[in-house]
């Protein structure tokens, strides 16, 4: 037996340590500028996570739109049942953008309307983390200065409140109650009533255009 000799490592080309280390199933080793210079694996910026969690919302609206839909995903309209309804109801977008902006106006009058009374936010609001925004930068999200006194927000909040119940009464009351709780209060849940729901909405539709919508009862 040969004692008192040196072996001297084998060399291995970085290859052949690759292919060795999935021989044995062992993952690669991050390089060195994979990581944080306290050794941490390095985070992801702001933008990636950013499309990280643009990518999760996309695929989530798209599982619940038909595949020839899935171009939509990102659309407003696709972040609510409601819009993936009106998605699905017509390809026309002039239509779409009527029945979308009335959806929009019910929810923008309703919210106005609870604060105006003091009422708590009926649905939380989702943290933005698709476009983070500085403290000291404005958006289109970003709420417009208002310098209306308390009474005056009171006041207008009311008249557009009211203006919406007439629009909504030129339907039926189960078409009414549909699309009030389809828009306002069950915004994610499946719409349960889609002809009187799109009734109500083409009411306040001709309402925005006309302020004088024809009578249409929910099929």
């Amino acid at each position: 037996m040969v004692t008192g000799q040196h072996i001297k490592p084998c060399k291995m080309t970085a290859a052949e340590r690759a292919r060795l280390n999935a021989s044995f199933g062992l993952a690669k080793i991050p390089r060195n500028g994979d990581r944080e210079p306290n050794g941490r694996r390095q985070r992801p910026s702001a933008r990636e996570s950013a499309e990280d969690a643009q990518a999760v919302v996309i695929s989530a609206r798209q599982r619940r739109l038909p595949k020839e839909l899935h171009d939509e995903a990102r659309s407003q309209m696709a972040g609510c049942a409601v819009g993936r309804r009106i998605l699905m109801h017509s390809t026309a977008a002039e239509t779409r953008a009527a029945l979308w902006a009335a959806v929009c106006h019910i929810r923008s009058v309703v919210t106005a309307y609870d604060r105006s009374i003091g009422a708590p936010d009926r649905h939380p609001q989702c943290l933005r983390i698709l476009v983070p925004v500085d403290l000291m930068h404005a958006d289109a999200a970003s709420a417009s200065i208002d310098d209306r006194s308390d009474a005056e927000k009171s006041r207008h909040a009311v008249a557009a409140l009211m203006h919406l119940e007439t629009w909504l009464g030129y339907t039926d009351n189960s078409a009414r109650s549909a699309c009030l709780h389809a828009v306002v209060d069950e915004p994610d849940a499946d719409v349960a009533y889609w002809p009187g729901v799109l009734a109500a909405l083409q009411c306040v539709s001709e309402g925005l255009k006309t302020g004088k919508p024809v009578y249409r009862l929910g099929a």
